[in-house]
C-alpha cells in the first residue's frame, strides 16, 4: 500500500513517520482489527445507559502510576508513637510485675524472723527508679504521638499510639504508688 504525504503530495515509504521531502507528519493510524463474535457475527454495538455521560476507553493507554504524597506532616512521628507506646508499655508492665513481685519476696522473706533475712536490705528505691525508666518510652510515645496530631496527622495510628502509651503510664504510675509503700 503506497502513501502520500499529505502536505507536499509525495510518496512516502511505509515504515516512516515523516515526509523526506516536506518534514511533515504522515498520519499512521494502524489498521482496525474486526471483532466478531464465535458465530462469525459482528458484536452488537453498545449503547450507554440514558443519562450517562459517553467515556471513552483506549486500551492501549498506559495506567498513570497512584499518586502518593510521602511527604505527609507528622506521619514519621505517628508511628513512631505507635511502636514505642506498644513496646514501652509491655516493657512498663514486665518490669513492673517483676518488681511487685520482688517486694513481695523480699516482704515475705522478713516475716521468717530468721537471722539470715534480717539484714537484708530493701530493693524499693532500685526498682522504683527502674519502672520509672521504663516508663519514660511511653511517655516519649505520648509526646510523639501529641506532635504528630499537631502537625496534621490524623491518623488512627498515632491515636493508638496516645492510648497505649497513656496505659504504659498509668501502669508505671501505679506500680511506683505501690512500690513506695515499702520505704
Amino acid at each position: 500500500m503506497e502513501r502520500f504525504c499529505p502536505h507536499c503530495g509525495k510518496a512516502a515509504d511505509n515504515h516512516t513517520h515523516y515526509c523526506d521531502g516536506c518534514g511533515g507528519p504522515i498520519d499512521i493510524t494502524p489498521p482496525q482489527p474486526r471483532y466478531t463474535t464465535l458465530a462469525g457475527m459482528p458484536p452488537p454495538p453498545y449503547f450507554p445507559p440514558a443519562g450517562s455521560e459517553p467515556t471513552t476507553f483506549d486500551p492501549f493507554s498506559p495506567i498513570p502510576p497512584r499518586q502518593f504524597d510521602t511527604r505527609v506532616p507528622g506521619r514519621g512521628l505517628g508511628i513512631t508513637s505507635m511502636v514505642m507506646s506498644i513496646a514501652g508499655t509491655f516493657l512498663s508492665l514486665i518490669f513492673s510485675l517483676a518488681s511487685v513481685g520482688q517486694m513481695h519476696s523480699w516482704q515475705f522473706r522478713q516475716s521468717w524472723n530468721s537471722p539470715w533475712y534480717q539484714n537484708e536490705p530493701c530493693l524499693a528505691p532500685e526498682l522504683i527508679s527502674i519502672v520509672l525508666v521504663f516508663g519514660l518510652i511511653p511517655l516519649l510515645a505520648l509526646l510523639f504521638g501529641v506532635i504528630s496530631k499537631k502537625r496534621g496527622y490524623r491518623c488512627g495510628i498515632s491515636t493508638a499510639g496516645l492510648i497505649i502509651g497513656s496505659i504504659g503510664i498509668a501502669i508505671c504510675t501505679i506500680a511506683s504508688l505501690y512500690l513506695s509503700q515499702f520505704l
